[in-house]
């Protein structure tokens, strides 16, 4: 059996939007007072976790478990400015850079 161009496309899209919802969920789940503090309801949830989701991949943050990690992060790091600079750093792979981000958040530095 072989799948067309736009059934390849439309398995992605439910695919990408199954994630998102994920991601949404474990935003509520883990920072419900952020949730609450920004009065975001579902739609507001999802469109965060879709914005997270294209951030880390526009910095070359593929694998859905570092994806995770880079949003828990960003969702914790009291500067998130420091986020973006580990992000854009160009010498690291993108689970290098999750790693980065979580010795940040949980220890302080890196």
């Amino acid at each position: 059996m072989r799948l067309s161009a736009s059934q390849m496309e439309a398995l992605r899209g439910t695919a990408m939007n199954a994630y998102e919802g994920r991601i949404a969920e474990r935003i509520r789940a883990r920072f419900p007072r952020i949730v609450e503090a920004h009065r975001w309801d579902d739609e507001g949830v999802r469109h965060l976790a879709r914005q997270s989701i294209d951030l880390c991949r526009s910095h070359g943050v593929e694998r859905a478990c570092d994806i995770r990690t880079v949003v828990d992060c960003l969702l914790t790091m009291n500067v998130p400015a420091d986020a973006l600079k580990v992000l854009a750093r160009d010498d690291l792979r993108g689970d290098a850079k999750a790693a980065l981000l979580h010795d940040l958040v949980v220890f302080g530095g890196a």
